[in-house]
């Protein structure tokens, strides 16, 4: 099993915040792209993770997607239709999470 602490020391500081290490995600990367440390690895229910995803072409608080030389938005091309993020094990067998996303006016 690998501990909270264990897990800090690898760019975290175990209570759901960042360290101040400039290469703590890269060193968390390398940590996590071990199969061996990610299946001894146990999260705890008490403890607030948090994640980002991040995609160059996604301007999301503008819901456009810039390719360049190319730019549309989003809302054009789904409309009322929700939009799926799932999460998935690297091989595809396993689906850890579904969040569905609804494109509203504010």
């Amino acid at each position: 099993m690998v501990s909270r602490d264990a897990i800090a020391g690898v760019g975290g500081n175990g209570s759901g915040g960042s360290s101040n290490s400039s290469n703590s995600d890269s060193e968390r990367k390398r940590f996590f792209g071990q199969a061996k440390n990610r299946q001894r690895a146990v999260l705890a229910s008490e403890a607030v993770y948090q994640f980002e995803a991040f995609n160059p072409f996604l301007q999301a608080n503008e819901l456009r997607i810039g390719i360049p030389g190319l730019t549309f938005d989003v809302r054009s091309i789904v409309g009322e239709q929700p939009m799926v993020l799932s999460v998935r094990s690297r091989d595809g067998s396993c689906v850890c999470f579904v969040v569905e996303l609804r494109m509203v006016e504010c």
